[in-house]
């Protein structure tokens, strides 16, 4: 009977035991500390070569991209002398482009002051002095024309309104040291954007439980901006934002769909580039798409674009979902595009009915992104965003508050572990009970894999392989 008694009381120490480091992986779990959250991140990235591996094994492709990269590249440097380049060879390359009949061309360069060329100035000079005058003439027949071929604005302006399919990006300053010694007119400046906001959706007043305007989203502000200059903003069919935000340890796994614009009191909300190439690029003609966004009491409950839904965490942000390594995305040389004159050279092939992205890939000019993968350009991140949401596998985030279904799931995958283990080491000593461990281990690493693979869901393993090792341990 003493024995007995012994027993159970000991079984019962081994569960209160097991419970209790069930407890420390939750509250670990519930810290966030950012070393653990450094440490799941690698293993996020592990993922995309575990997933290249399993599909080198089974032969499975993944296909022809629907995105092609126009490139700023060595090659074109070599042509057309060193970036930036006059605005007359980007006119010239967007009517090549818009020749082959692409479904949208998305512009990855900034042009936030006139291109003041001398003989601009010279010709204009010259015109006010005849205007003055009061003459009349063939001089002053002769500078008009010089003045329209000498504004290369005004060319580059016309060449993306006649193409009726570009976006035009630009940039948002989030960090105080960027604007430190800058000049910025933050009304202005929205004033030539704010066509571009994001729609949102508020949920009925009768069922709202939060105030819109006092509450903080914690969305990525913007402190400042550098619009393209108006004529191009206005000849643009959309214009977004092309801000890469890394992660804690400076690679690139998101996308920022959204960046708060904050104008006096109002709070104003702007879009990627990336989600407006996608929106232009799923239109259909002579229609405009739904382009909002939810908002709810913890922020963003995924973007509407168009008819496809596009899941991203509270903050607005979606997981990029990697193809490859650099050069995974067909990237032809702008120097090429613009070699042909009339001829095809067998790039409508390339273009018709895909995207096209024009960005820099020299060395020494573009922005340095390090990925998963390793180090590519900031177009090719983008690319990657815009077929994602085309092939539907923009990957659902495991962790995005308490309460989500996936964040609810990791919880009960420590405890489900946790107490599996705890009961099973009852009657297993430490070598089998060690090996059990090591199967749980290995049997939920390849769930999460077939997670990742075939859902396009990135569940977070460490908190419950933790749990694992400090019940194991405890015990």
């Amino acid at each position: 009977m003493k024995s007995r008694f012994v027993s159970r009381l000991g079984y019962l120490s081994e569960v209160r035991v097991g419970l209790a480091m069930m407890v420390a992986a939750l509250f670990i779990y519930y810290a966030d500390i950012s070393f653990l959250r450094s440490i799941s991140l690698l293993i996020y990235d592990s993922n995309f070569q575990a997933r290249d591996w399993v599909e080198r094994n089974i032969g499975k492709s993944q296909g022809e991209k629907d995105v092609v990269i126009a490139a700023i590249d060595e090659k074109s440097i070599k042509k057309f002398g060193r970036w930036p380049w006059s605005r007359s060879v980007i006119a010239d390359l967007i009517d090549r482009l818009n020749g082959f009949g692409p479904k949208a061309i998305g512009l990855d360069i900034v042009f936030d002051s006139p291109e003041l060329r001398p003989d601009l100035l010279l010709a204009r000079e010259l015109l006010a002095k005849i205007d003055k005058s009061g003459r009349d003439g063939k001089l002053k027949s002769v500078l008009k024309r010089a003045v329209e071929n000498a504004d290369v604005d005004a060319k580059l302006a016309r060449s993306i309104k006649n193409a009726g399919n570009v976006v035009a990006g630009y940039i948002f300053f989030t960090e105080a040291q960027e604007i430190k010694n800058l000049d910025l007119d933050n009304r202005a400046d929205y004033k030539i954007i704010r066509k571009s906001q994001w729609n949102y959706e508020l949920p009925p007043k009768n069922e709202r439980d939060f105030d819109f305007r006092k509450t903080d989203f914690k969305f990525r502000q913007a402190l400042g901006a550098r619009p393209n200059i108006k004529a191009l903003t206005d000849a643009a069919a959309y214009t977004g934002f092309f801000n890469l935000i890394p992660d804690i340890d400076g690679v690139y796994r998101n996308m920022t769909n959204l960046i708060e614009f904050q104008i006096g009191k109002s709070k104003r909300y702007f879009p990627h580039m990336a989600m407006q190439v996608y929106r232009l690029a799923s239109e259909k003609p002579g229609e405009k798409g739904k382009f909002s966004f939810k908002l709810r009491k913890n922020g963003v409950a995924g973007f509407t674009v168009g008819e496809t839904f596009v899941p991203s965490d509270s903050k607005g942000q979606s997981l990029l979902n990697y193809y490859g390594p650099e050069r995974t995305f067909r990237y032809i040389s702008i120097s090429d595009l613009l070699a042909g004159g009339g001829a095809d050279d067998g790039y409508g092939q390339l273009i018709k009915n895909r995207v096209v992205l024009v960005g820099a890939a020299a060395k020494g000019i573009y922005d340095v992104r390090n990925t998963p993968y390793g180090i590519m350009p900031g177009v090719e991140v983008q690319a990657t965003f815009i077929q994602n949401v085309m092939d539907g596998n923009v990957l659902k985030l495991q962790k995005d508050g308490r309460g989500s279904f996936y964040f609810i799931f990791n919880e009960l995958s420590i405890l489900g572990l946790g107490l599996f283990l705890t009961v099973a080491m009852r009657k297993l000593n430490l070598f089998y009970g060690g090996l059990l461990a090591a199967g749980l281990l290995a049997a939920y690493y390849v769930f999460q894999l077939y997670m990742f693979i075939a859902q396009n869901v990135w569940l977070n393993i460490l908190y419950p392989v933790l749990a694992l090792f400090i019940v194991y341990g405890g015990i």
